[in-house]
Protein backbone atom coordinates (compact mmCIF):
# COMPACT_ATOMS: atom_id res chain seq x y z
CA UNK A 1 0.00 0.00 0.00
CA UNK A 2 2.81 2.57 1.12
CA UNK A 3 4.23 2.11 -2.87
CA UNK A 4 0.72 2.94 -4.48
CA UNK A 5 0.02 5.59 -2.25
CA UNK A 6 3.48 7.01 -3.09
CA UNK A 7 2.84 6.34 -6.78
CA UNK A 8 -0.63 8.42 -6.34
CA UNK A 9 1.18 11.28 -4.84
CA UNK A 10 3.51 11.59 -7.53
CA UNK A 11 0.57 10.88 -10.61
CA UNK A 12 -2.20 13.05 -9.49
CA UNK A 13 -1.94 16.07 -11.57
CA UNK A 14 -5.20 18.36 -12.17
CA UNK A 15 -6.47 18.57 -15.61
CA UNK A 16 -4.49 15.65 -16.48
CA UNK A 17 -6.62 12.76 -17.48
CA UNK A 18 -6.31 8.89 -17.86
CA UNK A 19 -6.47 8.21 -21.29
CA UNK A 20 -8.41 4.59 -20.55
CA UNK A 21 -11.62 5.78 -21.99
CA UNK A 22 -12.19 8.68 -25.09
CA UNK A 23 -12.25 12.32 -22.94
CA UNK A 24 -15.07 13.29 -21.46
CA UNK A 25 -17.19 12.82 -17.56
CA UNK A 26 -16.11 8.75 -17.91
CA UNK A 27 -12.20 10.60 -17.60
CA UNK A 28 -10.40 10.27 -14.37
CA UNK A 29 -7.48 12.10 -12.64
CA UNK A 30 -4.08 9.84 -12.41
CA UNK A 31 -4.18 8.31 -9.21
CA UNK A 32 -7.56 8.24 -9.02
CA UNK A 33 -7.83 4.43 -8.84
CA UNK A 34 -4.56 3.85 -6.26
CA UNK A 35 -6.82 6.91 -4.45
CA UNK A 36 -10.12 5.90 -3.90
CA UNK A 37 -9.20 2.39 -3.48
CA UNK A 38 -6.11 3.46 -0.41
CA UNK A 39 -9.31 5.61 0.76
CA UNK A 40 -11.17 2.52 1.58
CA UNK A 41 -8.36 0.49 3.19
CA UNK A 42 -7.37 2.59 5.78
CA UNK A 43 -7.80 5.36 8.05
CA UNK A 44 -3.21 5.45 6.96
CA UNK A 45 -4.37 7.46 4.04
CA UNK A 46 -6.91 9.65 5.05
CA UNK A 47 -4.65 12.58 4.42
CA UNK A 48 -3.96 11.58 0.64
CA UNK A 49 -7.65 11.40 0.06
CA UNK A 50 -8.35 14.73 1.27
CA UNK A 51 -5.45 15.99 -1.45
CA UNK A 52 -6.91 13.84 -4.19
CA UNK A 53 -10.78 15.32 -3.02
CA UNK A 54 -9.18 19.00 -3.34
CA UNK A 55 -6.92 18.22 -6.38
CA UNK A 56 -9.82 16.55 -8.26
CA UNK A 57 -11.47 18.85 -11.71
CA UNK A 58 -15.15 18.27 -10.54
CA UNK A 59 -15.94 19.83 -13.36
CA UNK A 60 -14.90 17.14 -15.92
CA UNK A 61 -14.79 14.15 -13.69
CA UNK A 62 -17.67 12.30 -11.73
CA UNK A 63 -15.87 9.22 -10.63
CA UNK A 64 -15.67 9.89 -7.30
CA UNK A 65 -19.19 11.01 -6.84
CA UNK A 66 -20.92 7.74 -5.60
CA UNK A 67 -17.55 7.72 -3.12
CA UNK A 68 -19.32 8.79 0.00
CA UNK A 69 -21.25 6.13 0.27
CA UNK A 70 -18.64 3.05 -0.50
CA UNK A 71 -16.78 5.03 2.23
CA UNK A 72 -19.15 5.05 4.95
CA UNK A 73 -19.74 1.29 4.03
CA UNK A 74 -16.20 0.83 4.89
CA UNK A 75 -15.39 3.02 8.09
CA UNK A 76 -18.78 4.46 9.30
CA UNK A 77 -20.13 7.80 9.67
CA UNK A 78 -18.41 9.17 13.32
CA UNK A 79 -17.71 12.54 14.09
CA UNK A 80 -14.15 12.20 13.73
CA UNK A 81 -14.36 10.92 9.69
CA UNK A 82 -16.15 14.58 9.09
CA UNK A 83 -13.27 16.64 7.90
CA UNK A 84 -12.83 13.76 5.48
CA UNK A 85 -16.33 13.48 4.30
CA UNK A 86 -16.92 16.77 3.80
CA UNK A 87 -13.96 16.34 1.56
CA UNK A 88 -15.47 13.99 -0.29
CA UNK A 89 -18.79 15.71 -0.55
CA UNK A 90 -16.96 18.59 -1.57
CA UNK A 91 -14.59 16.82 -4.24
CA UNK A 92 -17.96 15.76 -6.25
CA UNK A 93 -19.30 17.19 -9.04
CA UNK A 94 -22.27 19.39 -9.97
CA UNK A 95 -24.52 16.49 -10.91
CA UNK A 96 -23.91 14.23 -7.56
CA UNK A 97 -26.79 13.56 -5.70
CA UNK A 98 -27.67 13.33 -1.83
CA UNK A 99 -25.42 10.49 -0.01
CA UNK A 100 -28.64 8.14 1.62
CA UNK A 101 -26.17 6.48 4.13
CA UNK A 102 -25.10 10.42 5.04
CA UNK A 103 -27.62 10.56 8.30
CA UNK A 104 -27.18 13.14 11.00
CA UNK A 105 -28.84 12.30 13.58
CA UNK A 106 -26.99 12.21 17.09
CA UNK A 107 -25.47 15.45 18.51
CA UNK A 108 -21.99 14.44 17.81
CA UNK A 109 -22.44 14.39 14.44
CA UNK A 110 -23.88 17.48 14.24
CA UNK A 111 -21.73 19.04 16.25
CA UNK A 112 -18.71 17.53 14.20
CA UNK A 113 -20.48 18.82 10.90
CA UNK A 114 -21.26 22.54 12.14
CA UNK A 115 -17.89 22.58 13.06
CA UNK A 116 -16.24 21.26 9.81
CA UNK A 117 -18.51 24.10 7.97
CA UNK A 118 -17.78 26.80 9.76
CA UNK A 119 -14.79 27.86 8.33
CA UNK A 120 -16.18 26.99 4.67
CA UNK A 121 -17.37 29.25 2.21
CA UNK A 122 -21.50 29.84 1.48
CA UNK A 123 -21.26 27.71 -1.76
CA UNK A 124 -19.76 24.83 0.26
CA UNK A 125 -21.85 24.73 2.90
CA UNK A 126 -24.46 24.27 0.70
CA UNK A 127 -22.98 21.87 -1.39
CA UNK A 128 -22.31 19.32 1.59
CA UNK A 129 -25.42 20.26 2.94
CA UNK A 130 -27.37 19.49 -0.31
CA UNK A 131 -25.77 16.24 -0.30
CA UNK A 132 -26.54 15.60 3.14
CA UNK A 133 -30.12 16.48 3.25
CA UNK A 134 -30.85 16.64 -0.05
CA UNK A 135 -33.45 20.12 -0.19
CA UNK A 136 -33.76 23.09 2.35
CA UNK A 137 -37.25 21.84 2.55
CA UNK A 138 -36.17 18.34 3.33
CA UNK A 139 -33.34 19.28 6.26
CA UNK A 140 -36.85 21.76 7.68
CA UNK A 141 -38.37 19.25 8.11
CA UNK A 142 -35.92 17.53 10.00
CA UNK A 143 -35.14 20.05 12.35
CA UNK A 144 -38.68 20.49 13.09
CA UNK A 145 -39.42 16.52 13.88
CA UNK A 146 -36.05 16.59 16.07
CA UNK A 147 -36.11 17.59 20.21
CA UNK A 148 -33.26 19.49 21.74
CA UNK A 149 -30.70 19.89 21.48
CA UNK A 150 -30.85 18.19 18.35
CA UNK A 151 -33.47 20.72 16.55
CA UNK A 152 -31.17 23.67 17.65
CA UNK A 153 -28.13 22.15 15.77
CA UNK A 154 -29.99 21.33 12.20
CA UNK A 155 -31.83 24.72 12.58
CA UNK A 156 -28.01 25.98 12.60
CA UNK A 157 -27.48 24.22 10.03
CA UNK A 158 -30.80 25.34 8.22
CA UNK A 159 -29.68 29.08 8.68
CA UNK A 160 -26.13 28.24 6.37
CA UNK A 161 -28.81 26.23 3.21
CA UNK A 162 -30.30 29.54 1.32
Amino acid sequence: HPLIAGYAETAMEEFAWYKDVEPGEKSVMPGTYAVLGLGLVSTEYFPLLRLYMETVDTEHQSAQDGYAEAFIEAHGLTPDRMPVLVAILLGGSDSAKPVKSFVINTPDLADALLSELESKKDYERETVLYRIFGTRAKLAQSARKETPPMQEKLERLLAWYP
